[in-house]
C-alpha cells in the first residue's frame, strides 16, 4: 500500500482491515472452533491464507496491483485468521493431549509470537532484497507449508475434545464470562 500510494494513513487501514475482524468475529469463531473438526478449520483457512497471499504476489509481480485489491485481500486474510486464531488454540490439546499440555501451549505461544516479532522483519529484508512480490509468494509457500503439514496429520493418532452442543446464548455468554473476568475484560478492551 505504501509502495502503491505513498499514504501512510492507507496502510493502517490494510492493518486495520487484518486485525478488526478478531474483535468482531472473536466470539463466533470460538463457538465455531468448539463445533467443527479444528484440523478442517485449521486447513481450509490456511488454504484461504494460501490463495489470497498467491493471488496478491502474483498481482504484485505482474504490475497490476491496484489498492483496493490489497485491502481486499488483507480483509480475507484477517478474517481467515479470526476465524482459524480459537481452533488453532485449541488443536493444540487435541495434538498432544493432556499429558504435555502446558508445554505445548508455551511452545505454541512462543513460536506464534515469535513468528509476528520476526515475520515481519525477514519480509522487510526481503523487500529491500528481491521485491515486495517475491517477498508475498515467500510467505504465500510458508501458508502452502502449512497446509501440507496439516494434511500430513494422522487423524488417528489425534486426541479429538468433545464437540459442544449448540444452544441459544452461547456468544452472549462468553461474552458475559469475559466481561466478568478483569484479565479478559482489560485485555479486550487494550487489543480494541
Amino acid at each position: 500500500v505504501l509502495e502503491l500510494t505513498g499514504d501512510v494513513a492507507l496502510v493502517g487501514v490494510a492493518v486495520a482491515l487484518q486485525f478488526a475482524p478478531f474483535l468482531v468475529l472473536g466470539p463466533w469463531a470460538g463457538v465455531l472452533s468448539d463445533r467443527l473438526p479444528r484440523r478442517h478449520v485449521l486447513l481450509a483457512m490456511q488454504a484461504v491464507a494460501t490463495v489470497s497471499n498467491g493471488v496478491l504476489a502474483l498481482l504484485v509481480l505482474s504490475g497490476h496491483v491496484a489498492v483496493w485489491q490489497v485491502m481486499l485481500i488483507a480483509a480475507i486474510g484477517g478474517v481467515a485468521g479470526a476465524i482459524e486464531g480459537p481452533s488453532r488454540t485449541a488443536f493444540v490439546s487435541e495434538m498432544v493431549g493432556t499429558a504435555r499440555l502446558r508445554g505445548a501451549i508455551s511452545l505454541n505461544a512462543t513460536t506464534f509470537h515469535l513468528g509476528g516479532l520476526i515475520g515481519p522483519a525477514v519480509s522487510g529484508v526481503l523487500i529491500v532484497a528481491i521485491g515486495s512480490g517475491w517477498s508475498i509468494a515467500v510467505n504465500a509457500a510458508t501458508t502452502a507449508l502449512a497446509v501440507l503439514a496439516i494434511s500430513l496429520m494422522r487423524p488417528h493418532e489425534l486426541v479429538p475434545t468433545p464437540k459442544q452442543p449448540r444452544s441459544r446464548g452461547q456468544i452472549r455468554e462468553a461474552l458475559g464470562y469475559a466481561w466478568r473476568k478483569p484479565a479478559i475484560r482489560w485485555s479486550l478492551v487494550l487489543l480494541a
